[in-house]
């Protein structure tokens, strides 16, 4: 590991690629007129990084072994690394690899003292990106700064034009589309089987979380990659207001509607005063100690409802079966 340190460091300190990379980075519009290949150095860090990335898990497999699923091969692998990235505010690479290190002795420490509870160590990931978010709130690197970094997370829009608006084809198309989703609402209930209105539930849940992510990407321009976490976390909150307390249907749709809202003003506050993308690791960590520990029936039974949930009241008179 020494070795592919200071092979790292000489790359980007002493050859004329490393240094090309690291202009881009500060400021992608003068070195594209300064006539550097951006988009080709980007692919040749893309190709470094999942080098270094494949060379790490190789090294950490024999100790950890290796888990099958996607889930533990995904983001758990992945939220160490962005913690140290997140401590280093995207910009330092020393800080990046003292932080790394750090990390990586706490999580020695936590799985040796708390074997019991493995997923603990995510929590303490989570802690690190919200408290090292704190600690940086309005310190910008240089590029941020200066409104000229290569990093963009979606790109500008402009409006469809009012002329476009109002051609007789999309307004025909909006009543179309608006009258068959009406259609479906009144109909699928009736027409549908048990495991095909469960599908169409399931496709229902996916659409919300899309639309959320259309107006927190689409329009704010930050990214997440945690809103199953926020929605399993509603999802919890409204099975548990059924199941115990027998709530009525629209009561439990505003609270645990107001309890996701709630759970992503507080996560979201500290990464969204920084530029970048700091919302989507913070959101990463959210969904992964969201999945791996706090809704784990096996940390808190009495937070998931073992009996299954029953269909809600609907205004306390209406049975929903």
């Amino acid at each position: 590991m020494p070795a592919v340190i200071a092979f790292l460091a000489w790359f980007l300190l002493r050859t004329n690629i490393g240094i090309a990379v690291r202009a881009a980075a500060e400021n992608e519009d003068r070195a594209l007129l300064l006539g550097i290949p951006v988009r080709r150095l980007a692919t040749i860090v893309w190709a470094i990084a999942g080098g270094l990335a494949v060379l790490t898990y190789m090294l950490s497999a024999p100790f950890e072994g290796v888990k099958p699923g996607i889930a533990s091969n995904g983001p758990t692998v992945l939220l160490p690394l962005l913690a140290a990235a997140v401590v280093a505010r995207m910009d330092s690479l020393p800080t990046a690899f003292v932080a790394g290190v750090g990390l990586g002795i706490a999580e020695q420490l936590v799985h040796w003292n708390t074997a019991n509870h493995p997923a603990l160590i995510y929590l303490v990931y989570f802690g690190v990106i919200l408290v090292a978010l704190l600690a940086q709130s309005g310190r910008l690197s240089r590029a941020f700064s200066a409104g000229v970094s290569s990093w963009a997370s979606v790109a500008a829009l402009k409006p469809i034009p009012e002329e476009l608006r109002r051609v007789p084809e999309v307004l025909w198309g909006k009543r179309v589309l608006l009258a068959g989703a009406i259609a479906a609402f009144v109909l699928v209930p009736w027409t549908w089987g048990p495991s095909s209105q469960l599908l169409a539930s399931y496709a229902v849940v996916w659409a919300m979380v899309g639309v959320s992510l259309v107006v927190l990407t689409g329009w704010s321009g930050h990214m997440s990659l945690g809103q199953f976490g926020i929605a399993g976390v509603s999802a919890m909150v409204a099975a548990n207001m059924v199941a115990h307390w027998n709530a009525d249907f629209f009561l439990v749709m505003a609270v645990a509607g107001a309890t996701g809202g709630l759970v992503a003003l507080l996560v979201g506050l500290p990464a969204m005063r920084i530029k970048g993308m700091f919302l989507g690791v913070t959101t990463l960590a959210l969904a992964v100690a969201l999945d791996l520990y706090f809704l784990n029936s096996s940390n808190f039974p009495s937070w998931i409802p073992s009996e299954g949930v029953p269909r809600p009241l609907l205004l306390q008179r209406f049975d929903l079966n």
